[in-house]
């Protein structure tokens, strides 16, 4: 069944705190207790929305077809339109129970030489992701891995990633990003600039990569580079530390030589830099309040700020921050209009199929015979 999209255009907002809201995305739903269903989570977001025009959502622990109501509500009661992004690395049915669940991307790799082959594997995935996103409310996909996984006791990328060889790597990203952003659902590369050669997972504390500058752009950059030529929309920085990097000892989410100067400078990336979540330990200790965290990833480069737990709070810290010339309204447009060009093509979309019986029994054949080739 198709049919039309409710989202329309909008202007930008001119108020300060407004444009400000518009870089940070909250949570709704919670796979972690207390659990929480999207749907259950609405009235919360709603008082939130009231306090604070937050920019979007983080989607976790959804049903069919609950979640795509609660997303139509907020979306017709929001000042602005709200981007909608979620952790569906093996598909819409990873955080919208109901929807099609795949194997880890792993998988894929085990595919080469088969009767299926890994990319048209890939194609097959990604357009039924993205039908089912689209259907459910989702804008934006938290895919793909793009780490290298080198390190075998990394407790946090292991069969996420495409495994240890960074070429092979670096084709099926790029594969997964054409795909994906083709059929409307935007995507994004992460952990950049690499999380596989870590043996600490970056929620519990901060990781470190020692390897060299020649290592890292042999390595960890490839895959990376592929995705940007590939056309992805955003790229989300890693709590981890690379000192050949970044002398200074700060994670890629506070390092402005890392995501200023690398990933824009050099490797040409125009999209939007979001961080991963600023509730994991690999950057929150680190700072005395949330404010201060936001306020040091924006500066060093990070468009599009995740979890925040306290929007409120952090919008006024910036324009405190603004007031005493410790942030330029100049980093704030060049943040605002690369998220908001985010919008406008979510915005953008007219029809979107809703899914059947038979799009749903299709879509776990494709993935049992993934899962099963592999």
């Amino acid at each position: 069944m198709t049919v039309s999209s409710t989202d329309k255009p909008t202007d930008q907002p001119t108020d300060l705190r407004e444009r400000l809201a518009q870089l940070l995305m909250v949570r709704i739903g919670s796979n972690l207790p207390p659990i929480l269903r999207v749907h259950e989570d609405e009235g919360r977001i709603v008082q939130l929305l009231g306090d604070c025009h937050v920019g979007g959502l983080l989607l976790f622990n959804g049903t069919w077809p609950e979640t795509r109501e609660t997303l139509q509500r907020l979306q017709s009661q929001c000042k602005h339109r709200l981007l909608v992004a979620s952790d569906i690395e093996r598909g819409a049915g990873q955080q919208v129970a109901g929807l099609t669940l795949f194997p880890h991307q792993r998988a894929f790799v085990d595919l080469d030489g088969s009767t299926i082959g890994a990319d048209a594997a890939i194609e097959e995935f990604c357009r039924t992701t993205a039908s089912e996103a689209h259907a459910a409310g989702i804008d934006i996909t938290f895919g793909p891995v793009a780490d290298v996984n080198s390190d075998p006791r990394n407790p946090i990328i292991a069969t996420r990633a495409f495994g240890n060889d960074p070429q092979r790597a670096a084709e099926l990203v790029a594969a997964y990003v054409r795909a994906c952003e083709e059929a409307g659902l935007m995507t994004t590369a992460k952990h950049f600039p690499g999380h596989g050669d870590t043996h600490q997972d970056s929620h519990d504390a901060t990781p470190r990569v020692e390897a060299s500058l020649e290592e890292l752009r042999q390595r960890e950059l490839v895959p990376f580079q592929a995705a940007i030529d590939a056309g992805v929309s955003l790229l989300m920085t890693a709590h981890v530390e690379y000192p050949a990097l970044d002398p200074s000892g700060l994670p890629a989410t506070l390092s402005r030589p890392i995501l200023v100067d690398l990933l824009r400078g050099e490797m040409g990336f125009e999209g939007v830099v979001c961080s991963d979540s600023l509730l994991m330990a690999g950057v929150r200790d680190r700072f005395e309040t949330e404010g201060e965290m936001c306020l040091a990833a924006l500066n060093a480069g990070v468009d599009l700020l995740l979890d925040v737990a306290d929007p409120k709070s952090v919008v006024e810290a910036f324009v405190k921050a603004i007031g005493e010339g410790r942030l330029a309204t100049e980093r704030v447009d060049e943040a605002f209009e690369r998220v908001w060009r985010l919008k406008e093509r979510a915005a953008s979309r007219s029809l979107i199929n809703l899914p059947t019986p038979e799009s749903l029994a299709a879509g776990e054949a494709a993935s049992l015979k993934i899962a099963g080739a592999a």
